[in-house]
């Protein structure tokens, strides 16, 4: 087992020299886990573990002795469990849970107010083959649901091929179903809302679906000869089924936008029977409730198919000294038409995109001093 406690200062900033995804805080956490490494009739080990973090923000220090100030500057936990056990004929079934309680997050906004974090649940299982043998198999389901109605669920594969000793193969499907209720979209300063220090910030709820398949191969000609392929293709489609405009800090409380229809009078844009609507690409948004679109927004619906690859031939000519020959390729493809996703067609259109490609050369040499 163990424990630990540390600090990130306030004025902690590397944003200069790379990126970092969050500020100041304070952490605190802790670890136990059992392992059985002697064989049983059903297992041949097993391992069980539980582990949590949580992230306050320094204001908790404000009143250090005070519960309620520690709670409003919670700004992130997880609480974990799991298991994993290898079965005597050494395939592999690993389950976990995890728990992320109902926290006040200073990211969800991008900047602005603190706001609500409702907490999610999340269940896992994946079943694996004996690793030993030239092929094996794992399957893997994960499901996860929030407080705010919040869903995903996720199914994946991997196939695992060693013909020889030196040729390594997987190929590994995914496909996952997501309805995100608190999906960041804008912030708007005009017209402005002091409840939120001025601006109005923009949330949505997003269906979204996503198909990935990422296969590499392996191949060991020598010692000091190998060659590494990858690629990935990814089709995602995303589709906006509501916007809603945050009330308040430091809540999960919306001011919902109903939909309506968009005619244009004199270039003005005006919302009929509901308080957005679209046109030309764009979302109106009509906050006072007369009619008049007060504010716009970029469709934010969007449908995406990528290509990733990339190949690595890595020799040593000599001892410490290597030569890696790289070629990269990238294709990407983005539009606002949210109702397709077929896999076969999306596939297709794929290799149509222009490619980007990239070639390097990398050599080093050890001089041995």
């Amino acid at each position: 087992g163990a424990i630990w406690t540390g600090q990130r200062s306030a004025g902690f900033e590397v944003n200069d020299l790379g990126f970092q995804q969050g500020g100041e805080r304070l952490d605190a956490g802790f670890r136990i886990g059992y392992q059985e490494i002697t064989p049983g009739p059903l297992f041949q080990s097993y391992r069980i573990s539980l582990f949590t973090f949580n992230n306050w923000r320094h204001e908790a220090l404000d009143d250090v002795f005070s519960f309620g100030s520690w709670r409003r500057a919670w700004k992130r936990s997880v609480i974990s469990t799991s298991a994993n056990f290898t079965f005597r004929n050494y395939w592999e079934l690993q389950v976990q849970g995890r728990l992320s309680p109902t926290v006040q997050s200073d990211n969800l906004t991008r900047g602005g107010p603190i706001m609500t974090d409702p907490g999610t649940t999340t269940a896992s299982a994946e079943l694996t083959t004996d690793r030993r043998r030239a092929a094996n198999l794992s399957l893997d389901v994960e499901s996860s649901w929030g407080r705010a109605g919040n869903s995903s669920t996720s199914v994946s594969a991997e196939l695992g091929l060693r013909p020889s000793p030196g040729v390594l193969a997987s190929v590994g499907p995914r496909m996952q179903w997501q309805f995100d209720t608190q999906q960041y979209v804008a912030r708007i300063g005009t017209p402005a809302y002091e409840p939120t220090f001025g601006s109005r910030y923009l949330f949505g709820d997003l269906e979204r679906r996503t198909f990935s398949l990422e296969t590499r191969l392996n191949v060991t000609f020598s010692p000091r000869l190998t060659l590494q392929l990858f690629a990935q293709p990814l089709l995602s489609t995303g589709d906006y089924v509501g916007y809603k405009q945050l009330r308040r800090p430091r809540s999960f409380d919306f001011d919902v936008f109903d939909q309506g229809t968009a005619t244009v009078v004199a270039g003005t844009v005006r919302c009929t029977g509901g308080r957005i609507c679209p046109s030309d690409g764009r979302q109106h948004v009509d906050v006072t409730g007369d009619g008049v679109a007060d504010f716009s927004f970029a469709e934010q619906d969007f449908r995406i198919r990528s290509l990733r690859g990339n190949a690595v031939l890595r020799w040593e000519y000599r001892p410490g000294s290597a030569l890696f020959l790289v070629w990269q390729q990238r294709r990407s493809y983005r539009d606002t038409d949210a109702s397709r996703f077929d896999l076969a067609g999306e596939f297709g259109g794929l290799w149509s995109e222009p490619a980007d490609n990239t070639l390097m050369l990398k050599v080093s040499y050890w001089f041995g001093l």
